[in-house]
């Protein structure tokens, strides 16, 4: 946005300003008519300091019924924005003490660009005009296959809608009637659609059999630097901002802007190389606040360093007026340095720019000498920022919004070829040995283009002053890739080969290699101590097992804010091309950070990506973080300073991977193993995940049944490795007992962990978890099983896992409860209440009472040291386990759980004794008090919301 100048910042300039264009309904209130494609714009400017008679309420309600409306209103203290738009409302109030300005752009913004006022929203509103468009340019680069090759005619065709752009913005008017059908001014073209449609038709046929007026040919372009066809319209034209003017004609949701380019140029990019390289694009309220985050703390702190005096923000120091510390700051803003390591179209340099300007353009308000020797923004274009990628065209793409954004404030265009480079950022020279000698792992294959067809971005070579000088950037930023090497549409040997090459350059990364952790590893490596970084990451990277080593250093030395989007949130902001949970964090690479904080933002719905700079976080100790978890796993979903209370007191327990246990998945791949299943029943049923419920076994009920044809070869099948003393398939499915669960939790289920105590020797499927405790008792495996379908322990666990797959790590990882000898044995026999309840089929009513009864004895055990130290519960009393005690006979648990012969003899006695102790624990006033007591516990009442339980077994 071109930049304001002093005049209208006032009340009286904005008046002047719509003069031409508002009708005087009053004193003090005007009225502006904007014609859009789906209903005229009807603006408001009301100034309450008047008198407010003069203003027509019912008449601008009138016109909101029929028209998109925008009321402006000012009194002595502050600048009201109510707008309405098709379905989106948008209010926005400014002190008139500080924001007077703010409040001018946003109108000034309005009048140009009505549509943008709603920044994100304007794109879902333009999805349409980005689908047509997409549509012809494809049609654009089918028709020049022959000629070029995809990535040209890609190019080509993005260079017609700039200047198709260019057209309607009035920078190629005055000289000649350039892309305008003859006889019309420049001003009254064509609708773009009809405009780039006949412009591809011409690039397909003669204009006869493309039914397209005749223009003159099309002149190169150098705002994309493609191979475009040599023509007639002299260079000189494109650097030319003609009859640019400070109030153009405003932009309706027809017209193109650079914006909308940038987003047809996402739209057809091929589908399979977006698959391969990983691109998803990132919402533009997340780049926003993802540069604000980073740049603006950078020069601050540059500034600071360079100064006696030092200031918590950049507000403050701005207003200080002290000349020693804006002089630091004027150097530190023109000499930053910003890289985006995996570019893409721009989004975050663009922004980038945009930041600095603003930050320019405040300095100069207070400090006027900081606009001496400046050509902003080109200045920051050519000194501060730099982008690299892979893909030639989002380069290609990159320049071309840079470009734009200057031209809008200078109406000069400039070449920024060497800004942007096309190459693998993830190879080449970096650091170098002491003595000099360029580290061999950073120069594997260098220079030849092997790895994915992509040449080595050379960071010393292109950065030298950056690396040599300074020692590294000072803002690196960015939505690297992601997906992992192994699914790539290559060869195996090849993707063997890239992992084994990536694996060499970072070596602090385990498993299977995936692109965005190797992005997390490099930025650390571009950026110089006290350097800023702020990346969009899948939420995956913060708990699992195979970035441990790299993620506890980013928590030791870098990260300060992680912003965490849920499922649902993600899904909407990417337009559905991201199905798993992403997060923003920002971080300042230091030498030691243990006696830091890091704020999280948990949850953030889609209604808060529009306002981020107003959430409240929650601040957790770098030291509770490491204690919490021995994977250093961050709790991103817990919400409220609650929760994170909770992990902390948490933190002291011991964990599962404590007890002699084996962790395992079925033996038979529902995927490789298809010979051997049938739907037809055999004489050997095959347990999948569907069977497992809670506390029990369903194969009685609905849901598929598959059968096992051949068992006998796979029971046969030798193990990799011995589990539990077993060698063979056959071997370990005969051990029993054997807990098993749930490999992966349903989308959207709170309640992730599922497990039950199998008795049988069937054959499970690999979508079934299994847990087997050598030499251990049935106290043992009682307790592990009340432990993991404890209310606390799905708490615990879904605070950590951020995926849908049950990890043995994520389960080694919970806090486990230490219960003497006699607790143990009355939670063993409450839990074989529990499943003999399931396994006689009892009453639903008689089940719910006996895993809630013992989900309360869970949660009083975990949380004991706490209820009797809070003050609330000064007089606890005693526990629940000796009054359940009183009531628990023991029962033949083994017999009727392994199906003897004397099964059927003791099933209905077994039955009615379940019958009489649920009746007398019902009717225990003594016991019912106690478990209320435990329910109304703030703790306690958030881990049985958390997963919807009724908690309250009594009425």
């Amino acid at each position: 946005m071109a930049r304001i100048p002093k005049d209208l910042l006032t009340l009286e300039g904005i008046e002047r300003m719509l003069h031409a264009r508002c009708r005087i309904m009053g004193k003090g209130t005007y009225r502006c008519t904007l014609k859009d494609s789906d209903g005229d714009i009807i603006f408001y400017l009301f100034d309450e300091r008047r008198g407010k008679d003069h203003f027509d309420r019912k008449r601008c309600e009138q016109d909101g019924s029929r028209h998109h409306l925008i009321v402006f209103s000012q009194s002595e203290d502050r600048m009201t924005i109510d707008a309405r738009i098709g379905s989106h409302n948008y209010h926005r109030a400014i002190d008139a003490g500080h924001g007077t300005e703010h409040g001018v752009e946003l109108l000034h913004d309005a009048l140009r660009h009505p549509s943008d006022l709603w920044g994100w929203h304007s794109f879902l509103e333009r999805r349409d005009v980005i689908a047509l468009l997409a549509s012809h340019c494809e049609k654009g680069i089918s028709a020049l296959q022959g000629t070029l090759n995809t990535d040209d005619a890609t190019r080509y065709v993005l260079q017609l809608l700039l200047l198709d752009h260019l057209v309607h913005r009035g920078h190629l008017c005055g000289r000649g009637p350039f892309q305008a059908v003859p006889g019309r001014s420049s001003h009254d073209a064509v609708p773009w659609s009809e405009q780039v449609a006949r412009l591809i038709g011409l690039m397909a046929y003669p204009p006869h059999e493309a039914e397209a007026e005749m223009v003159p040919p099309l002149g190169p372009s150098i705002l994309l630097g493609g191979a475009a066809p040599s023509t007639n319209i002299p260079d000189p034209f494109f650097y030319s901002a003609g009859d640019w003017s400070f109030f153009p004609l405003p932009v309706s949701r027809g017209e193109l802007d650079v914006h909308v380019i940038a987003h047809v140029a996402e739209a057809i990019l091929d589908q399979e190389s977006r698959k391969t390289c990983g691109c998803f694009f990132t919402p533009q309220p997340l780049v926003t606040h993802m540069c604000w985050r980073t740049i603006v703390p950078c020069v601050v702190s540059m500034a600071n360093g360079a100064s006696a005096t030092s200031y918590h923000g950049a507000d403050e120091g701005l207003r200080s007026g002290d000349p020693a510390w804006l002089d630091a700051f004027t150097h530190a803003l023109r000499n930053v340095r910003i890289v985006d390591p995996s570019c893409g179209n721009g989004h975050f340099l663009v922004e980038a720019l945009s930041t600095l300007v603003r930050l320019h353009e405040a300095l100069v308000d207070v400090h006027p000498q900081a606009a001496k020797d400046i050509d902003a923004p080109w200045h920051f274009i050519e000194h501060c920022i730099c982008g690299v990628d892979i893909s030639a065209m989002l380069v290609d793409m990159t320049r071309l919004r840079l470009r734009m954004k200057a031209l809008c404030s200078t109406g000069e265009l400039r070449d920024v070829g060497d800004r942007c480079h096309v190459g693998n950022g993830l190879l080449g020279t970096i650091r170098q040995d002491e003595d000099g000698r360029t580290s061999p792992s950073h120069t594997t294959y260098a220079g030849d283009g092997s790895v994915q067809g992509s040449m080595p971005h050379e960071w010393t070579k292109w950065h030298a002053d950056v690396f040599s000088k300074r020692g590294g950037f000072d803002v690196v930023i960015g939505n690297p890739p992601y997906g992992k090497v192994k699914n790539l549409d290559l060869p195996r040997t090849e993707k063997r080969a890239i992992s084994h090459i990536y694996r060499e350059r970072f070596p602090t990364l385990k498993g299977n290699i995936e692109y965005s952790r190797l992005f997390l590893a490099l930025s650390i490596e571009l950026l110089r101590e006290g350097g800023h970084c702020s990346l969009v990451v899948p939420s995956m990277v913060w708990g699992d097992s195979d970035t441990h080593e790299l993620r506890t250093h980013y928590v030791r030395h870098v990260l300060s804010e992680v912003y965490h989007f849920p499922y649902e949130t993600t899904r909407t902001i990417f337009g559905g091309a991201v199905l798993f949970e992403v997060s923003v964090f920002v971080g300042r690479l230091c030498s030691n950070n243990m006696d830091g904080t890091i704020t999280f933002f948990p949850s953030i719905s889609v209604p808060e990506i529009f306002s981020m700079r107003s959430i409240m976080g929650i601040d957790t100790t770098i030291n509770n973080i490491l204690s919490s978890s021995h994977l250093a796993r961050l709790p991103l979903p817990v919400g409220g300073q609650g929760g994170h209370d909770i992990l902390s007191y948490m933190s002291s327990f011991p964990r599962l991977s404590e007890m002699n246990m084996e962790i395992f998945v079925g033996k038979v791949d529902e995927t490789l193993d298809r010979e051997h299943l049938s739907a037809v029943p055999t004489e050997e049923l095959l347990i999948a995940a569907n069977h497992i419920k809670d506390w029990h076994v369903e194969l009685d009920g609905l849901g598929s049944k598959r059968w096992v044809i051949r068992g006998e070869d796979v029971r046969a099948r030798r193990l990799r490795h011995p589990i539990a003393g077993a060698t063979t398939v056959g071997e370990l499915m005969d051990g029993s007992p054997k807990i098993v669960g749930r490999q992966m939790a349903h989308r959207g289920e709170k309640k992730k962990l599922h497990f039950s105590l199998h008795y049988g020797h069937e054959l499970l499927t690999n979508g079934v978890r299994v847990i087997v405790l050598p030499d251990a008792s049935r106290d043992d495996y009682a307790f592990l099983l009340a432990v993991l379908n404890s209310c606390v322990a799905n708490w615990v666990f879904s605070a950590y896992s951020l995926t849908f797959n049950v990890k043995p790590y994520e389960l080694q990882d919970l806090p486990l409860p230490l219960p003497e000898s006699y607790e143990r044995t009355v939670i063993r026999t409450l839990v074989e209440h529990v499943l003999l309840a399931y396994e006689l089929e009892c009453d639903k009513k008689m089940r719910d009472f006996f895993v809630l009864l013992l989900d309360v004895v869970m949660t009083e055990l975990f949380c004991l040291r706490r209820f009797v130290s809070d003050a609330t519960y000064a007089n606890y009393g005693s526990t629940i386990i000796p009054l359940v005690a009183n009531h628990l006979d023991q029962l033949p648990f083994a017999t009727i759980m392994e199906r003897s012969r004397s099964y059927g003899a003791i099933r209905s006695m077994t039955r009615s004794k379940l019958v009489e102790t649920h009746a007398a624990m019902y009717d225990d006033m003594e016991l019912r008090n106690a478990v209320l007591r435990v329910l109304a516990h703030p703790w306690a009442k958030m881990f049985f919301q958390h997963h919807d339980r009724r908690a309250r077994p009594f009425p």
